[in-house]
């Protein structure tokens, strides 16, 4: 079984609400076109996303553009940071991100810690696996910090790195093998943009 973790698009960064509330750029729309262009190789049969609205917009323009159907769940949010405010520069943001994941069990930022985000992140992956009814590979579109913290986890990779590849959209191709409960990373796409 395959199954693609996709980050979502790319949002309106806006520093009157959270990060959790923000919709998609017009160049964030753009780009979910090629994307289903892309896994579209993999005949999927449906779509599922985290509840927060860039995953949801990211999921239904995919699902609109290869004629299947999504839904959104809960636990596949993103590192839940609500009361974090916007960062004043990408370099505070990594640097806080990179201290987050080389401190899993500290709360370093937000309101839950590396590890919590992990744990409830990989219920509802699993959860979403276990319960997988349609055909082709098992896809969910989320959030690259939750991303990066299941798959270091799964695939044993430094998950800093990962998260430093994935951009807005991306995604991770792992491959499952539950007799030998093995999870492997088989493919990263870094990026997909508009114009591809």
């Amino acid at each position: 079984m395959i199954l693609l973790l996709i980050k979502h698009a790319a949002p309106t960064r806006d520093r009157s609400t959270s990060a959790c509330r923000w919709t998609l750029s017009d160049q964030g729309r753009k780009a979910c076109r090629p994307l289903a262009r892309r896994i579209a190789a993999y005949a999927p049969a449906h779509l599922v996303s985290s509840a927060e609205a860039k995953a949801i917009e990211t999921a239904r323009l995919l699902a609109g553009e290869l004629g299947i159907g999504c839904e959104s769940r809960q636990g596949l949010h993103e590192h839940c940071r609500t009361t974090v405010p916007l960062f004043d520069s990408h370099a505070e943001f990594h640097r806080h991100v990179r201290e987050l994941f080389h401190k899993p069990d500290q709360l370093i930022f937000g309101e839950e810690t590396a590890s919590a985000a992990r744990q409830r992140f990989s219920a509802a992956v699993e959860q979403t696996i276990t319960g997988w009814q349609h055909p082709g590979p098992v896809v969910i579109v989320a959030h690259g910090t939750v991303i990066s913290l299941l798959a270091g986890t799964w695939c044993k990779r430094d998950p800093y790195d990962l998260w430093t590849q994935l951009g807005l959209p991306s995604y991770l191709v792992i491959s499952l093998d539950d007799v030998h409960d093995d999870r492997r990373l088989v493919d990263i796409v870094p990026s997909v943009t508009a114009g591809q």
